[in-house]
């Protein structure tokens, strides 16, 4: 919350609504509004970079799960065997290792591709801001 009343003290305009509320810092409500826009652009790449990290992680994390995952069920195979025991399948064994960590994985690509069509959004507002400026500059 601080942060928040930090950016309407600087902008003199309501961070939700858009509107102006007082004269702040910066000189003009355009001013302000390429303020709000520059923050969501910043929020934006943060989030997208934490998602490629947490992709990254997901994917390493579900190929390396699987190598101490076929030890142990080496190792338990060869327990069962000794005892006479009933081999269990790998499948029946690996299910865990095989499916939730690429769900994880799933799920994290999805909110990149969230992040990237959001970017692309910012990047059509940028380019409107900027159409917009010409033409009032043109005016003038």
């Amino acid at each position: 919350m601080e942060r928040t009343s930090d950016h309407i003290l600087k902008t003199g305009m309501c961070h939700q609504c858009k509107e102006m509320l007082f004269e702040g810092e910066l000189a003009s409500k355009e001013e302000a509004l390429r303020y709000y826009y520059q923050l969501e652009v910043d929020e934006n790449q943060k989030t997208k970079s934490e998602m490629k990290g947490i992709t990254r992680f997901t994917f390493i994390v579900s190929i390396l799960a699987l190598i101490p995952s076929l030890l142990i069920y080496v190792w338990m195979a060869k327990i069962k065997e000794s005892m006479g025991e009933a081999v269990p399948s790998v499948f029946g064994y690996l299910v865990f290792f095989l499916i939730f960590p690429p769900i994880f994985w799933f799920l994290s690509r999805i909110s990149l591709k969230e992040c990237e069509r959001r970017d692309e959004e910012l990047r059509k507002t940028a380019l409107e801001m900027t159409f917009h400026n010409l033409k009032t500059e043109d005016k003038n």
